[in-house]
């Protein structure tokens, strides 16, 4: 989303805090701010710990208002754009590494492992740089990816659900990386993991 788009709909919603009420306010700005400043921005987070602060409400107001403010100056001072265009820049590179192992999945000539190399190098190198993003430490010994799905789901960044995926993931990519063609070798099969861990990454990760 533009960053003119977004400044717009922040300022709807401090404009109307004479008129929501505390509630209401409340939860239109987490959510604006959870979703496009993230869960670890200060501004998020400030507005997070309100819900368990006892204060009277036209107090969590005006801490609400200033929140959704300081984050349009934010946006208004260009740092913003900086980190959607680095953002904008990434998710490109990535897309790019599917187009192309897409063709590969078309390319009857091409063994279906090769494919797996790909979306499993991918998908690895964008799980760790997620978490390093995030300041989480991580142990060198668990550098995989059920090392990573394991440090995500504990930071309640991800699902169970994503954890079994990835799991399941991981055997392909290492039965590719292993040379065990056989394990690998159904073209339908890895198409469901390409279509998978792109769908995971799109919801996660790229915008």
């Amino acid at each position: 989303m533009e960053t003119a788009t977004l400044i717009t709909q922040a300022k709807k919603i401090i404009n109307r805090y004479q008129t929501d009420s505390g509630t209401k306010l409340y939860s239109k700005a987490r959510e604006f701010l959870r979703v496009h400043a993230g869960e670890k921005s200060t501004f998020f987070e400030i507005i997070d710990m309100l819900k368990n602060q006892d204060m009277c409400e036209s107090d969590k107001i005006k801490i609400i208002y200033d929140q959704v403010e300081a984050f349009i100056e934010y946006m208004e001072s260009g740092l913003f754009q900086t980190i959607t265009l680095q953002q904008k820049a990434k998710t490109e590179i990535t897309l790019d590494f599917f187009d192309k192992a897409k063709v590969m999945l078309k390319d009857r000539k091409t063994h279906p492992a090769g494919v797996v190399v790909v979306i499993g190098i991918v998908l690895e190198e964008s799980l760790k740089t997620w978490i390093e993003e995030l300041g989480i430490k991580r142990d060198s010994k668990k550098d995989d990816l059920p090392g990573y799905a394991g440090i995500l789901e504990k930071a309640k960044l991800i699902l169970r659900q994503d954890v079994t995926d990835i799991l399941h993931w991981n055997r392909l990519f290492t039965h590719a990386l292993k040379g065990e063609w056989e394990e690998v070798n159904d073209r339908k099969r890895i198409t469901i993991m390409y279509e998978g861990v792109l769908l995971f990454l799109r919801k996660y990760i790229i915008q």
